[in-house]
């Protein structure tokens, strides 16, 4: 019994000391804190490796494949690079020209990131750093335009131009007849005061441009006109908008005609050849506010008038003179009341 006593102690200390040393080699991956995590699935392949070497640093860190119970390298996840922010292009000469027409440059220097270079910093611009290089170049090119546009200006059919500017005189443009001074041509008054100076039924009847300075012009005076339009003699002056115009009829042609036993009405009303809120009547024997008191017939004339040809004129070639009446009209004249024939 004892002779199996021996051979069980020494190989249980075999054992043991086996163990022993087993355990000191685990002690190094136990110890270990990975600091990414340890391939569990199906291994990289190889082109994956090569790639993955290319942008990254692999790490030389120990750990253990739970799947086989392998020892391996740690690979750390690959960082995702920023992309590069893009360059901007140069400004051109035009916008820096342009720039400098409308504001100072600041003459401060600055550094551009791409090239290393000094340059100007154009606040407008984004504040732009903009090479001295670039800016000499634009203004000795404008520098050169200007050269050649100066050169051009001064060539006239191959010779050169004098160095002061000669006006050409103008030719003076002869005035009409009835002319008035110049003035500015919203002020209507006046021109008609001017034009009333030469005869009470005088008035404005147009402008002209007659050697008047910029923004004048020069009235033209006509017998029968104000304000630009021609006046019947049977229209009353221009009076307020507000004004019976009946009674200025009335009180107007019985003063014109001298006779107080006509009774005068208005035939129609018009602003032409008034200012402004003013208005006159076309005044009529035949008419009060604007209709006929005797209808169809004519105006009063001397008793020997054709009067089928005012009857025609009134209401078409088929009409024809119905009857005669005094009716309104002044001694030795009469009126015609007309007739369309069928």
């Amino acid at each position: 019994m004892k002779n199996f006593i021996y051979p069980i102690l020494i190989i249980s200390l075999l054992i043991f000391i086996l163990i022993i040393n087993l355990l000191k080699q685990r002690n190094p991956i136990e110890n270990f804190i990975p600091t990414g995590q340890c391939e569990k699935k199906a291994p990289p392949t190889c082109n994956q490796l090569r790639n993955y070497q290319t942008t990254a640093t692999l790490v030389a860190s120990d750990c253990v494949i739970p799947s086989s119970g392998e020892t391996g390298i740690i690979i750390q996840p690959k960082e995702e690079e920023t992309p590069p922010a893009p360059k901007k292009a140069p400004p051109t000469c035009n916008q820096l020209r342009n720039y400098q027409t409308t504001a100072t440059l600041v003459a401060s220097d600055c550094v551009i990131p791409s090239s290393g270079e000094t340059g100007i910093i154009f606040p407008r611009l984004g504040n732009r750093c903009v090479s001295r290089a670039l800016v000499e170049k634009c203004k000795k090119r404008a520098r050169s335009v200007q050269a050649r546009t100066t050169s051009r200006a001064k060539k006239v059919d191959g010779g050169l131009a004098a160095k002061v500017k000669i006006a050409t005189k103008a030719k003076p443009v002869k005035c009409a007849e009835n002319s008035t001074k110049c003035h500015d041509p919203n002020n209507l008054q006046f021109f008609e005061d001017e034009c009333n100076k030469i005869g009470p039924d005088w008035g404005l009847w147009k402008f002209q441009n007659c050697n008047c300075p910029k923004g004048e012009k020069s009235g033209v005076c006509r017998k029968g006109y104000h304000y630009g339009a021609f006046i019947d003699r049977n229209s009353t002056p221009c009076v307020f908008d507000y004004s019976n115009m009946n009674r200025v009829c009335n009180d107007e042609m019985r003063f014109m005609n001298k006779n107080e036993s006509i009774n005068y009405g208005f035939k129609s009303i018009t602003k032409k050849g008034c200012p402004i809120n003013k208005q006159r009547a076309i005044c009529n024997g035949n008419y009060y506010s604007g209709d006929a008191l005797i209808r169809n017939a004519t105006d009063c004339y001397p008793s020997n008038t054709d009067f089928d040809r005012k009857c025609k004129d009134l209401l078409g070639n088929n009409a024809e003179v119905k009857q005669y009446s005094s009716y309104n009209c002044v001694p030795g004249k009469i009126r015609a009341v007309c007739l369309k024939a069928d």
